[in-house]
């Protein structure tokens, strides 16, 4: 009879299976058969972090589902006038600092080459950006050999395009001529491992590298990750105290960085403040190292009581027959009331 229950039970409940309704449920049963029922997507895993409750129609207990992915607009297209732009750098143009070049398709072979070769002689430009433009090997040569010319450019970025292991490192190897270039960028290129020998040679190249702040790579081995973030750190440091050091300098000298966004009145406290430092900071170092008077001897020891725990000042000296003339006072005032009571009796009679 027991069996037989159980049977129309396990019936019953494949039947109800079958509804749209009861689907969910059987999810549920399965995922935790399988050891799935503990999964959650992004959105109740951040909604557990911060405690924001679980998101609406998705309970712990229900069925763990994808995130929608938001439709985002495209990014308009890049308006940057190639052939004007080329001729400003070919001109030294002072007002060109940035040039952006990125997601340019169908950029032809002269161009890249009139632009690395222009780019030897400028004196001007800052940061250029030649993201997703199809940079290959043979544009990529032509562009070491104008970083080892120019010491202006700070910015470089290259990323997205088919240059190879090698070619990018003669990049990085081509940084140390002129030591001038803060921050490379390079990653997702036609290859997307560089190995363990490349990767270790870029590594010591950006150890000898002072003045690069910032590595734009994709570094596979953690020896190689390791080392260069600790040499870029260094690099950081260094070059936040000599910046520093060379403001002081010229607050000093009364040199005041146009582009600083500090009020003039606070150059003047500045320049009060720098102006006699260095004959302070050497007047000081003069008098530690060959003091001109001599040592102060130190104060004797005085103890000195704190007010709540001095003792009151002593009473005024008074004379000695004080209890006596208290008692002829108080004699005299019963006297009075005694005499006034019988004047009162005696008008009264």
């Amino acid at each position: 009879m027991l069996f037989d229950e159980l049977i129309l039970k396990h019936e019953a409940h494949n039947l109800s299976l079958t509804s749209s309704s009861s689907q969910a449920q059987a999810f549920v049963i399965i995922s935790a058969i399988l050891g799935f029922h503990s999964m959650m997507n992004q959105d109740q895993y951040h909604a557990s972090l911060l405690n924001k409750g679980q998101p609406v129609g998705m309970g712990w207990d229900g069925i763990t589902k994808a995130t929608q992915p938001k439709a985002y607009p495209q990014e308009p297209p890049n308006d940057t006038d190639v052939d004007k732009t080329l001729q400003q750098v070919k001109d030294d143009d002072h007002e060109l600092l940035t040039l952006n070049w990125n997601n340019i398709r169908n950029i032809s072979d002269e161009k890249f080459t009139d632009l690395f070769m222009a780019l030897r002689e400028n004196t001007h430009l800052e940061t250029l950006s030649l993201t997703n433009v199809g940079l290959l090997d043979r544009h990529a040569l032509k562009l070491i050999e104008a970083l080892e010319k120019n010491s202006t450019l700070k910015v470089l970025n290259v990323e997205t395009n088919f240059l190879s292991p090698p070619v990018v490192l003669r990049l990085i190897k081509a940084l140390l001529v002129q030591k001038s270039l803060e921050e490379f960028r390079g990653a997702n290129q036609r290859c997307q491992v560089f190995g363990n020998k490349i990767e270790m040679e870029i590594t010591s190249l950006i150890e000898q590298n002072p003045t690069i702040l910032r590595l734009g790579l994709h570094l596979e081995y953690n020896d190689a990750r390791q080392r260069v973030s600790a040499h870029l750190q260094r690099n950081i440091d260094r070059n936040h105290h000599e910046h520093h050091e060379l403001r002081k300098l010229n607050f000093s000298s009364g040199n005041r960085p146009l582009d600083h966004p500090v009020h003039k009145d606070c150059y003047d406290h500045a320049d009060e403040f720098y102006a006699n430092l260095a004959e302070v900071e050497a007047a000081r170092e003069r008098e530690r190292l060959f003091p001109s008077d001599p040592p102060v001897k130190p104060r004797a020891n005085l103890v000195v009581e704190h007010p709540t725990n001095m003792k009151p000042p002593s009473p005024p000296p008074e004379s000695d027959n004080i209890i006596g003339d208290d008692e002829n006072r108080l004699y005299d005032q019963g006297a009075q009331a005694e005499e006034g009571e019988s004047v009162g009796d005696g008008d009264h009679q």
